[in-house]
């Protein structure tokens, strides 16, 4: 098993006072942050299954005034500047040698954070104490890494409580002995005090678990005051890279096996293209044509005037909208779209040959979309004449009638299954936020998940009971918000700029690839994990 090199940034965000401590006036907080990793840069696991090596440890800039501010009150919140964040390569940890067919192991980012209150200890004594900071968190942790083995792959709490006080001591250590006898007595023995310190640290398996949601932490301490303190770590997107070709719509992309990833587009002709990655490079863009553009009917006596015969000139009409793609086994794929004459088209690739499209009838009023839960089974969506979602299936026999769904959606619906009999279908309402639906066995009341969309939403899920959806925001940039099984994460934004709805799949549980259309009308293709 291999791994890829994470791309992470973990920050201190902001700082919130719910009571200074500080007697009469107001509190002089200051930080100070050691951001650490252990990971195949500096370590390895030996052929005893222990880990070996030493730890790379990164320190904040500065201690006395380095928030910005000297003067905290109760509620207020101090935003932490942006020297405390740390972003690097978190790369993986070789076995030497490898075991039963593993090579690498993930490696493990984190932070260590102390909040101080300034009090009337000297500059010189407050950096001495930084610097005691960073020795201590270097030396604690490469005493940590040979207690890290195959079978204890985490540090026990014990250990981890002997890093926060072997840090602690250190730092108070190094204040006092940098305190001279003259300013001791200056001070009244009223040296700076430690609020609080917290060691945060995550392993490649917790990123990932994450999501691109990333993950939030936080700690509240009642010493000298009561404050809290929040910050995140993200795993990084890729940077967009350009598939060219020339889009006149949202994109859509499926996946049918590691590695695997087919991109559909409205291009020239308004004909669907196609382009696909294959593990080692991008195909060369395939013409896959569209449905029969069926005229307005007309006279035989004129229809025998036409030159060339009028069905092989209409057997490669225009889509009427973008496309959507699904797959539901190995070498298999589904693709939809809207005909000019408002019907569900349909045309899909069996592992030899691409099929001839095929009328499923319907009034559609926007692009579909399809989802799959088992072999064999299709669930089309999409928005009809009343502005309903209208949903169609297939079990492989026979497709269904039309099934008004209702809502009021203003955009195309997107729609995704994590499991046997689950589909979460998603649009954009009147109030331009996200809307939510779901089939368990029946199908769920919408449920409003905020926002602010441009575009129709897409969305993805790399494991059971777990939901990524993307939109593009008034701001063009792509968003995202995650369900991780529990509850709905913020909205964040990935970045790009988009001139449509973005598409995204997952083709395994740390992977997701996300494709827009640029505003050069070229393909854009950004990936996480």
């Amino acid at each position: 098993m291999t791994m890829d090199a994470l791309d992470i940034l973990i920050k201190l965000e902001r700082i919130h006072c719910y009571d200074e401590g500080d007697g009469i006036g107001n509190a002089e907080p200051y930080l100070w942050a050691v951001f650490f990793k252990i990971d195949g840069e500096t370590a390895f696991v030996d052929d005893h299954l222990t880990l070996q090596g030493t730890a790379r440890v990164f320190v904040s800039l500065h201690s006395h005034g380095n928030l910005g501010t000297t003067d905290v009150d109760a509620g207020d919140d101090v935003a932490v500047p942006a020297q405390f964040g740390y972003g690097d390569l978190l790369t993986p940890i070789p076995l030497r040698p490898p075991v039963f067919g593993t090579s690498e192991i993930g490696g493990i980012v984190g932070c260590v954070a102390i909040l101080m209150e300034q009090d009337n200890s000297s500059d010189e004594a407050a950096e001495a104490g930084r610097a005691a900071l960073f020795s201590a968190v270097q030396a604690a942790l490469d005493g940590l890494i040979p207690k890290i083995t195959m079978r204890n792959p985490s540090p026990s709490p014990e250990d981890v409580q002997g890093l926060k006080d072997q840090v602690a001591a250190s730092v108070e250590g190094a204040i006092w002995d940098h305190t001279r006898l003259y300013g001791w007595i200056a001070a009244g023995t009223n040296v700076d005090d430690n609020i609080g310190s917290e060691i945060f640290d995550y392993s490649q398996e917790d990123l990932f678990g994450a999501g691109p949601s990333g993950k939030a932490f936080s700690t509240r301490w009642n010493n000298e005051g009561d404050w809290e303190i929040f910050g995140r770590i993200d795993v990084k997107w890729s940077a967009w890279e350009d598939l060219t070709g020339t889009l006149s719509a949202a994109p859509a992309v499926a996946s049918w096996q590691e590695n695997r990833l087919d991109v559909f587009v409205r291009g020239p002709q308004d004909h669907m293209w196609h382009r696909w990655w294959g593990g080692a490079g991008w195909s060369v863009w395939e013409d896959l044509g569209g449905p029969p553009n069926i005229p307005l009917p007309i006279s035989t006596h004129a229809r025998a005037r036409v030159r060339p015969p009028i069905d092989s000139v209409l057997s490669n009409g225009p889509l009427a909208s973008a496309p959507a793609a699904v797959s539901w086994g190995p070498n298999r794929i589904d693709t939809f779209a809207r005909g000019m004459d408002r019907h569900l088209w349909h045309k899909w690739w069996d592992g030899a040959a691409w099929s001839d499209w095929h009328d499923l009838g319907g009034s559609l009023t926007s692009a579909p979309a399809v989802a799959s839960w088992q072999a064999n089974r299709l669930d089309v969506f999409a928005r009809d004449d009343h502005n309903h979602l209208c949903h169609k299936w297939s079990d492989g026999t026979a497709w269904s009638d039309w099934e008004d769904l209702g809502g009021i959606l203003t955009t195309a619906p997107a729609a995704v299954s994590w499991g046997p009999n689950r589909i979460d279908v998603f649009g954009r309402g009147t109030n331009d936020h996200l809307f939510h639906k779901w089939w368990a066995g029946g199908w769920s009341d919408w449920e409003d998940l905020g926002g602010s969309l441009a575009a129709a939403p897409a969305a993805v899920s790399r494991r059971d009971n777990n939901l990524d959806c993307f939109v593009r925001g008034t701001d063009n940039q792509m968003w995202h918000k995650g369900w991780d099984g529990t509850a709905w994460g913020d909205w964040r934004a990935v970045g790009g700029g988009l001139a449509d709805s973005p598409a995204a799949v997952s083709w395994g549980s740390d992977r997701i690839d996300a494709f827009v259309r640029g505003t050069d009308d070229h393909l854009w293709h950004a990936w996480w994990g």
